[in-house]
């Protein structure tokens, strides 16, 4: 899971306490300025908690992106995805309406 500058603390603590404290699954975690640099092959799952990663950068990006084309799983929590959305190679967009939102996904689950 990501942490430091950028992510949300309270986002963190949240998704930490849930894997670590509920689910008993340990958690690595990455530092947010440390991911141009990471080695993401020790990982199979990366957890991108909501927050602010415009300081990322281009290298990082593109790491991750070359990362889930080799077979990584990308996890982006609310503004994560914000984060994500129009960069190439993600395939996230940004619904405009809500009517948009239900058009583009008919098999949304109701909830």
């Amino acid at each position: 899971m990501v942490g430091g500058p950028g992510a949300s603390s309270l986002n963190f603590g949240e998704l930490w306490h849930f894997f670590e404290r509920e689910l008993g699954c340990p958690l690595s975690v990455l530092d947010a300025q440390q991911l141009s640099s990471a080695d993401f092959n020790k990982y199979n799952t990366i957890i991108l908690p909501s927050g602010n990663y415009n300081g990322l950068g281009d290298a990082a990006t593109h790491k991750l992106d070359a990362w889930i084309t080799a077979g990584g799983k990308l996890i982006a929590i609310e503004a994560a995805v914000g984060f994500l959305s129009g960069k190439e190679g993600f395939g996230v967009t940004q619904f405009l309406t809500d009517v948009t939102a239900n058009i583009a996904l008919p098999y949304k689950a109701s909830y």
